[in-house]
């Protein structure tokens, strides 16, 4: 009687483990665009993971990120920005305004979180002037 309860039990268990796995849901997907090279770049990654390590974010485990540099050039940013946006994320991370218009002219519904900049929001012709 012990075993078929055993083997009931490990049965139940081995197909409702895809279930609760599923009912989980995916792992949230943030995209990084920057105008800047990797190396210029690594301070503030640094800094941008550890802030959501103590949000309980661990990179693999319960977050993905996917990083594009544009290396300073510009042109490089709407490409960059098609190849981030084809991994669905659920937010995107800009380091300045133009990554952050090369996002939203790719996906004008993605949430863009970028940093607050004073000299970028005075300037007339930016998206982000008040």
């Amino acid at each position: 009687m012990r075993r078929r309860e055993f083997i009931t039990l490990v049965g139940g268990a081995a197909v409702g483990w895809p279930l609760a796995a599923r009912a989980a849901g995916p792992r949230p997907r943030i995209a990084v665009l920057s105008i800047n090279s990797e190396p210029d770049e690594r301070k503030n990654i640094a800094a941008f993971v550890d802030g959501l390590r103590a949000l309980g974010y661990v990179t693999s485990q319960n977050v993905d990120i996917d990083y594009r540099y544009a290396e300073g050039d510009t042109t490089r940013l709407k490409p960059l920005a098609q190849e981030l946006i084809a991994f669905k994320p659920d937010v995107a991370f800009a380091n300045s305004p133009s990554p952050a218009v090369a996002v939203q002219s790719v996906a004008p519904r993605l949430p863009i979180v970028r940093p607050r900049s004073r000299c970028h929001a005075a300037d007339p012709g930016s998206p982000y002037a008040r």
